[in-house]
């Protein structure tokens, strides 16, 4: 009766770690895998993996995104190598070039367009650190995750550029409207001084030189 309480008390204590063996989690950052921009911003992907089993090693292996149309994709993806029990996260960086994966709208793309689709993500177990003396087990259960990515509507001119185009267009509107002012006036003196010379002739008055 002893001896059945010890092995019953075995398998109640391994059942969770057993339970873990050979699990792992790929998530997207954002979690919902939706991003969004303008023509010519850099969208991106950041990811956070987690190696659940408690004894053996996760090697990334290969990374695979459905298609993506209209855009320019780069891969940022650096293929942890992740210890048991361990978790790696890395954010989407444009300028570090950190992450999962980037893409870039094409300049001409209509507003509204989207991408859709999934990120595959396949890895391999090994018995202990596979750069020393880790041993290949078996290849892991392949990983997916879903994204979104939207091309928003071209921004509307903040105010202050707009108020800036008016008191251009001002500026422009009163040099002109100076500059027939100025023209009027000096028609108008050149015709006061010569009056007295086109009355005695009683002829029209000439127009003056420019």
């Amino acid at each position: 009766m002893r001896l059945l309480s010890f092995l019953l008390l075995g398998v109640l204590w391994l059942a969770p770690a057993s339970a873990q063996t050979f699990s792992w989690t790929f998530a997207t950052i954002p979690a919902d895998g939706v991003v969004s921009g303008n023509a010519g911003d850099s969208l991106g992907w950041g990811y956070q993996i987690t190696n659940n089993d408690p004894n053996n090693w996760l090697v990334t292996a290969n990374l695979n995104p459905d298609s993506f149309s209209s855009a320019t994709t780069t891969s940022l993806f650096d293929f942890p190598i992740l210890a048991p029990l361990q978790t790696v996260t890395a954010a989407f960086d444009p300028v570090a070039e950190t992450g999962l994966f980037e893409a870039v709208w094409d300049g001409g793309t209509a507003p509204g367009s989207t991408n859709m689709g999934d990120f595959t993500l396949s890895a391999d177990w090994y018995d202990n650190d596979p750069t020393t003396i880790g041993a290949f087990i078996m290849n892991a259960t392949d990983q997916l995750q879903s994204y979104a990515m939207t091309l928003e509507s071209a921004p509307e001119p903040p105010a202050s550029c707009l108020l800036a185009l008016g008191l251009a267009g001002l500026w422009v509107w009163c040099g002109i409207a100076v500059k027939q002012s100025a023209g009027q006036l000096t028609q108008s003196k050149v015709r006061s001084r010569h009056e007295p010379f086109w009355r005695l002739h009683k002829g029209p008055c000439p127009e003056s030189p420019d």
